[in-house]
């Protein structure tokens, strides 16, 4: 990996922690689960499992960074107001009717746990990798999954259920501007090579982590397994349709689309198709559908959101 000393000798460790965990991004994107949740494609009995696995985690996380808070590498980024998802996930908890005092820990979460704790007691500072990978990826990726989750278990989109994925505090519901001001701070730690190798490890290691709780909820089988439609030559879409669905812009440089959609009589959204130049994907034929439904999810979320770390 490409170092980036500063001036003073120390490290850029916002981006060590990017470009050290390109591999792990590439893993987490992936998991079926992930997949299909980008998608909409979750049941409530999923849903619910993965809000009690992230209580478990974010309240251990959070009692740790409050106990340690006064140390020199977490301090400039102790943001409890701004960024504690605790009390969120107990309301949406809540919502869902879980009832907590009967909910322990699955084996993943418990070997999250378990990790957490560990650097607790022995290198606190190492909780700034598994901050990087959590808030930073909450306020990212994790918006995309607001929507897939309200659209998905048809939510009533007024919060309700997604209390996790919405910060408040933060000024202005600016994200990215705390998110460059949260990297700045980082960048401005007194971190040395050593520091800058294990945290950037440590960072890998929540990302496996992550995907082993993912792993877990994939097994439940519920993800719609929705047979893919058969391709025409009016066929959709698939970055026309992706979009709409996840609610992002169309890729820069995308052809204009036949329909218009502000018309009386415009067709609905899955019949849009692409003139003035083939479709991107067009080369695929018959395969379009196949390819989108595979490959799009990841590389527009992963182009909109986790890229943006």
């Amino acid at each position: 990996m490409t170092q980036h000393p500063l001036e003073d000798g120390r490290v850029n460790l916002a981006r060590a922690l990017k470009e050290g965990t390109q591999a792990s991004h590439a893993a987490a994107e992936r998991v079926r689960f992930v997949h299909e949740f980008v998608k909409g494609n979750i049941s409530r009995e999923a849903y619910c499992k993965l809000l009690v696995s992230l209580k478990h985690v974010y309240q251990t996380m959070e009692e740790l960074w409050d106990k340690h808070w006064e140390h020199l590498m977490l301090e400039p980024l102790y943001f409890p107001e701004e960024l504690w998802r605790t009390e969120a996930i107990q309301a949406d908890c809540k919502f869902f009717g879980i009832d907590l005092d009967k909910e322990v820990p699955s084996k993943a979460t418990a070997a999250y746990i378990t990790q957490l704790r560990s650097i607790g007691d022995t290198a606190p500072e190492m909780l700034l990798a598994h901050a990087y990978v959590r808030y930073l990826g909450d306020l990212s990726g994790g918006q995309v999954l607001k929507k897939a989750a309200i659209r998905g278990l048809n939510l009533p989109g007024d919060g309700s259920g997604t209390r996790f994925y919405e910060f408040s505090r933060i000024a202005d519901s600016d994200f990215k501007k705390f998110k460059a001001m949260y990297r700045a701070r980082m960048d401005s730690l007194p971190v040395n090579e050593s520091q800058r190798i294990a945290l950037v490890a440590e960072a890998n290691v929540a990302f496996n982590l992550n995907m082993q709780i993912f792993a877990e909820l994939d097994e439940l089988g519920e993800s719609s397994q929705e047979p893919l439609p058969a391709c025409s030559a009016d066929c959709v879409c698939p970055f026309a349709h992706l979009a709409g669905l996840v609610g992002i812009e169309m890729p820069a440089g995308h052809p204009p689309m036949k329909d218009d959609i502000s018309a009386k009589k415009a067709r609905p959204k899955q019949r849009l198709s692409c003139y003035s130049r083939p479709c991107p994907l067009s080369r695929f034929g018959k395969h379009i559908p196949k390819v989108a439904s595979v490959g799009l999810p990841v590389v527009m979320v992963v182009s909109q959101a986790l890229l943006s770390w």
